[in-house]
């Protein structure tokens, strides 16, 4: 074992090499390469992709399925939107805070929600749970029409709100990317074997001395913080905040972008994101009325001629590896404690 730290330090020294490399390029090129439109337009795709990036780790690496991400997404805009039109006092500098407390309060929520619902054994209900979280926060903020707008939404002030140009940009692709190596390494360190083993086989993975239901809690709470950290960034990108943020088709659309791109790994959910976005943006303007049915044409093709997404049939057998490494993780410790 001690053998391989030398070659798992050199691995991780590689790849972190190439995540800087393919990083810095993007944050130097892409602004310079786009229109001041479309810089815009993959900004916010990018925002969305917290959202996707976080169900990734839920779902492809735990099994806990969502279809309800976009309500923490949206408590993420509203924390930030809320405290700086409600709250005298903040400022230019204080916007890493404000930012840092809608994703706080997001994960807090997730975490919460997924507890109770895990503890009271409610099993695959879960996404009814997440459903009718999305649909209440929604409900809740149109009714509240004096605290926060109503259907009309909050509009942020100006000063927080980026000016034109690729500076936010540049931001946004840093802030995904220290996002990614995070929850990378969070999958790759043992807890990340322990969540491949709830989503294969919990009930084993239990029987061993897990507990089961605070590390599913807690890796929900993990994404859906990453969704409320877009939520705030999004608030700032667009300066405005309405309950269309908490909508179940753009949550059920980060499941499509999540299959697309690869489940079970953290590079497909960004992809899948940005390919499948700017797709539906551009077949809405090639086949007007007949977009949605295109999108869905190519979400069956996806799905039937790559099932394991598009960056999954790429490193299918790394996938098969890591698959194998869990089960033999598995089988020691349940050995060592005969």
């Amino acid at each position: 074992m001690i053998g391989l730290i030398p070659g798992l330090r050199k691995k991780l020294a590689v790849q972190g090499f190439v995540l800087a490399l393919v990083v810095g390029a993007a944050i130097a090129v892409l602004p310079l390469v786009l229109g001041r439109f479309h810089t815009e337009l993959l900004g916010t795709y990018l925002t969305y992709s917290f959202v996707a990036l976080g169900l990734g780790v839920s779902f492809g690496y735990c099994g806990v399925i969502s279809l309800g991400q976009f309500a923490f997404f949206g408590v993420g805009a509203y924390t930030v939107a809320l405290l700086v039109t409600r709250v005298a006092g903040f400022g230019l500098e204080h916007v890493p805070l404000l930012v840092l407390t809608g994703t706080i309060l997001a994960g807090l929520f997730g975490f919460l929600v997924a507890y109770v619902s895990f503890f009271l054994k409610i099993g695959s209900l879960f996404v009814l749970v997440t459903i009718t979280v999305g649909i209440l926060l929604q409900k809740f903020t149109i009714a509240q029409l004096d605290l926060l707008g109503g259907i009309n939404g909050i509009t942020l002030p100006r000063w927080i709100v980026p000016g034109p140009g690729g500076g936010f940009l540049r931001i946004l692709i840093g802030i995904l990317a220290v996002t990614f190596l995070v929850l990378w390494l969070a999958v790759r360190a043992p807890f990340g074997k322990v969540m491949a083993g709830i989503r294969d086989a919990e009930g084993r993975v239990e029987s061993l001395g897990y507990n089961t239901i605070l590390i599913k809690s807690f890796t929900f709470g993990l994404s859906a913080a990453a969704a409320g950290l877009g939520g705030a960034l999004y608030a700032m990108l667009t300066g405005f905040v309405s309950p269309s943020v908490f909508g179940f088709v753009q949550s059920f659309n980060a499941v499509i972008w999540v299959v697309v791109g690869g489940l079970g790994t953290l590079v497909g959910p960004l992809l899948g994101t940005v390919l499948v976005n700017f797709a539906q943006f551009y077949l809405s303007a090639w086949l007007l009325n007949y977009w949605t049915l295109a999108v869905g044409l190519l979400f069956i093709v996806a799905v039937l001629f790559f099932p394991r997404g598009l960056v999954g049939t790429i490193s299918r057998p790394e996938t098969n590896r890591q698959a194998d490494l869990t089960g033999r993780s598995l089988r020691r410790g349940q050995e060592k404690r005969r």
